[in-house]
């Protein structure tokens, strides 16, 4: 128990610096539009309300809210029935703010300096960003289709990447990687209709697109079982390393203490709340998905066969969605908190 408090403290204190920075406000708002912040408090969403990592963006039916990013005066419209959030996860010892569209449809206008290292993800895919104008419509399959009107996006997906470019567009369905552009020649794309087609579809074969969602939770689940242990690992070393600094103290003084703080635990208390941090990062990913889509199939599935339980289709869906459920609730739930859910 005095391991758990103890290192609770420390990725508190570290994770507080890197949770508490302004990463965008909110520009403009028109019809419902809540903020949620990271401590969980859902509230209307008013201009001028600062977005740290772990904030959300909802908009209802009539919402529409325009963001600020900070300082590089990118600027992200999020349009009706939207949730658009803000994570945060570490590459190479260096913190990236990672821009999530769980779903609905966000415009994105990059500044081509500033925003070249702008990181956007969804249900199925990542996309790099190098200065550019484009759309990202997150269906409630899971889907994702990524539409560029200036510059260059590249996305990625179970590894292959697609370099995007102005007039073009790409589809990812969860669980696969992208699939062959799509030469826009100047058409407008409507999410509604795009995203009813997804719907269709999904009802025509709904196991089929629950096991791809399932696969695409796989791989959050794998990357969570795979950094956990190396988080337990370095948590288990930094609570040595303050039993380490107490003894320097009590023999070598505050001098020696001070420097061992600064050269050995510090580092490793950093890098421990950076492999957290990462962990955190996929736990809420799989939550989005459970959440946003997983939990759409199944009312959906509830709905159209409420007079036909007994149903093969049904009964193979709901099976399947159980275990989906099974291994959320193993491997995810864990590594999230009461604020989160």
């Amino acid at each position: 128990m005095k391991k758990n408090i103890i290192f609770i403290l420390i990725f508190t204190i570290f994770a507080s610096t890197l949770y508490a920075q302004s990463i965008a406000r909110v520009a403009f708002v028109d019809g419902w539009v809540d903020v949620r912040t990271a401590a969980g408090v859902v509230d209307e969403a008013l201009i001028g309300d600062d977005l740290s990592a772990g904030s959300s963006i909802i908009t209802g039916r009539d919402g529409y809210a325009e963001l600020l990013e900070r300082p590089s005066g990118s600027t992200f419209r999020v349009s009706p029935n939207t949730v658009f959030a803000i994570r945060e996860r570490e590459v190479n010892g260096r913190n990236e703010s990672v821009l999530a569209v769980a779903v609905g449809e966000v415009a994105f206008k990059v500044n081509r300096v500033a925003g070249s290292g702008t990181l956007v993800a969804t249900n199925s895919t990542v996309a790099g960003v190098r200065g550019t104008e484009f759309v990202v419509f997150s269906g409630s399959d899971g889907t994702t289709l990524i539409a560029v009107a200036e510059g260059l996006v590249e996305v990625e997906a179970y590894g292959r990447s697609v370099e995007l470019y102005a007039d073009e567009a790409v589809e990812v369905r969860p669980g696969s990687p992208p699939g062959p552009k799509i030469q826009l020649l100047g058409r407008a794309l409507d999410f509604s209709q795009w995203n009813e087609s997804r719907r269709q579809e999904f009802l025509n074969d709904p196991v089929a697109a629950l096991r791809a969602v399932d696969r695409r939770l796989d791989y959050y689940n794998e990357k969570i079982q795979e950094l956990q242990p190396q988080f337990l690992e370095m948590t288990e070393r930094v609570l040595q390393m303050w039993a380490e600094l107490d003894r320097i103290y009590l023999e070598q003084g505050q001098d020696a203490a001070t420097q061992y703080d600064r050269t050995v635990l510090g580092p490793a208390s950093i890098n421990a709340v950076h492999i957290g941090l990462n962990v955190r990062y996929y736990a809420l990913s799989a939550l989005s998905m459970r959440r946003f889509v997983v939990g759409n199939m199944y009312a959906e599935m509830k709905s159209r066969y409420i007079t036909r339980l007994n149903d093969p289709v049904f009964i193979e869906f709901r099976n399947l969605y159980n275990e989906v459920l099974r291994k959320f609730e193993e491997i995810t739930i864990s590594r999230i908190n009461a604020t989160d859910i």
